[in-house]
């Protein structure tokens, strides 16, 4: 038995021994002296400095501009004084549109266009209804409607027909038929029809220096079915055109004004006891007559409905004559439409110069009234009232300059301001002088998109007065 005094005696020897044993190590000196203690500098670096800006991009110190000839636009800098001249006609426009601009923010605004789309779009578009809308100085106030199947056939055929009513008891009535045709490269045949009733057409005789005061209210039913066919393929770029076969049928006799204001007195209708202004060929009676047509076209606009830039240029002829031969004529027409851009934007001008002439076709024929050459208000004088000159030839030049006043986001769609000047003369019955010179100017907008005219409103002046015309579903 082992005692307790014993077991400690043991245990110390042993501790002391294993401290003999561990390496000697030698003691850290003492540390020197350093001075007082210190805080250590919690201040944030100082920011980075910005790099300077680059100089404008149209300066001519741009490193790879040295080359440029003349110096870049730069909208910081001032303007010249001759965009700001060139750039007044845009500033009058503005100021002339600004409540149809509002309007249109307004519409945009609520949605209430693509409301109205699809209230007027059925069956996933296979059947559409296009409202017609016209308002003119003398026609008064039309209204109408087209009905359209854009897919019938497998999208091979195009449908429409519809009608406008005017509240001076005047209506139309139209239908246009379209066929594609695969195996006759890509060309398409075209059926179109219509019937017209013009109870107090305007008349004011024959010839480029017939005087205001003879206009007379004229009967004019015109109905037409005519064939044609594209002459090149639908997919040609450039060029387009067709051929035209049909019958039209007119009857002239004297017309009646049935809306008068207070207090006006009614044009006389043509052929009147003791009426001193000439009757045009076939008047008082019913003709038939053959239609032979035909139209080129070479067109390099960048768009149809909204171009920037390009040209037109348009030939026509229109040939018709009755089975005996009395009446006949033929008609050339030759049009160039130039579109110049000048200021950034696509603000541009619209050169146009055309002409046309007709002729009989037999010696002893007479030409028909609707194959004569015309101008007035939609015929190349917009501040002239409608079919106010006819005679047997007529030349025109038109300089328009278009201004954009809005665009739909990036549709393509938008309203462009323009103005306009007409020069005009129709001779061949009388002759050709500077005093039969017409000339008219005014001011209008129109809306479209890149790929079609939706509607367009003028209103023009000419020494004989002011005419105003606004329409919808315009025909390019």
């Amino acid at each position: 038995m082992i005692r307790p005094s014993l077991v400690v005696i043991i245990t110390l020897v042993a501790s002391a021994g294993q401290a003999t044993a561990a390496p000697d190590v030698a003691d850290p000196p003492p540390p020197a002296d350093q001075g007082p203690e210190t805080t250590p500098d919690l201040t944030p670096p100082p920011a980075p400095q910005p790099a300077p800006p680059p100089p404008p991009a149209a300066s001519a110190a741009v490193a790879g501009t040295e080359h440029l000839t003349t110096e870049t636009y730069d909208r910081d800098q001032p303007i010249d004084l001759h965009w700001h001249i060139l750039n007044v006609p845009g500033y009058l426009l503005e100021i002339v549109v600004m409540p149809i601009t509002l309007a249109v923010e307004y519409t945009e605004r609520h949605y209430i266009h693509r409301r109205v789309a699809d209230l007027l779009s059925f069956y996933d578009g296979k059947i559409k209804i296009s409202p017609r809308f016209k308002l003119a100085f003398g026609d008064g106030l039309g209204v109408g409607a087209a009905i359209k199947f854009p897919k019938l056939l497998s999208r091979s055929a195009k449908l429409s027909f519809g009608g406008m009513y005017r509240l001076n008891r005047d209506w139309k009535l139209d239908a246009d038929y379209l066929q594609r045709i695969g195996f006759i490269e890509r060309r398409a045949l075209h059926i179109d029809g219509f019937a017209e009733h013009d109870g107090n057409a305007r008349y004011y005789g024959i010839g480029g220096d017939t005087p205001e005061a003879d206009r007379r209210a004229m009967l004019d039913d015109e109905q037409a079915l005519v064939v044609g066919l594209d002459v090149f393929a639908r997919d040609t770029y450039d060029w387009s055109g067709i051929v035209e076969l049909g019958v039209f049928r007119q009857h002239l006799g004297p017309g009646i004004e049935p809306m008068l204001k207070p207090g006006e007195v009614p044009h006389e209708p043509l052929g009147s006891p003791g009426d001193h202004v000439e009757l045009p060929p076939g008047f008082n009676d019913t003709s038939v007559l053959g239609h032979l047509g035909l139209g080129l076209r070479y067109d390099t606009r960048d768009t149809k409905g909204r171009p920037t830039k390009g040209s037109i240029v348009d030939g026509k002829l229109k040939a018709r004559s009755d089975v005996a031969g009395a009446l006949s004529g033929v008609k050339f027409e030759f049009s160039t439409q130039l579109f110049l851009s000048v200021l950034p934007d696509a603000r541009l001008f619209v050169v146009t110069v055309g002409g046309s002439a007709a002729v009989p076709i037999f010696t002893d024929s007479e030409i028909p009234l609707n194959t004569l050459s015309i101008l007035g208000r939609e015929h190349r004088l917009r501040g002239y009232d409608r079919g106010r000159f006819r005679d047997y030839y007529a030349g025109w030049v038109n300089v328009e300059y278009r201004y954009p006043i809005y665009e739909y986001l990036t549709t393509g769609a938008g309203l462009d301001a323009f103005l306009f000047t007409d020069v005009a003369s129709a001779f061949g019955e009388d002759k050709l002088t500077a005093k039969r010179v017409r000339y008219s100017t005014g001011v209008g907008f129109r809306g479209a998109h890149e790929t079609r005219l939706v509607f367009e409103s003028f209103v023009g002046w000419s020494p004989e007065g002011f005419q105003f015309v606004i329409g919808a579903e315009q025909k390019l």
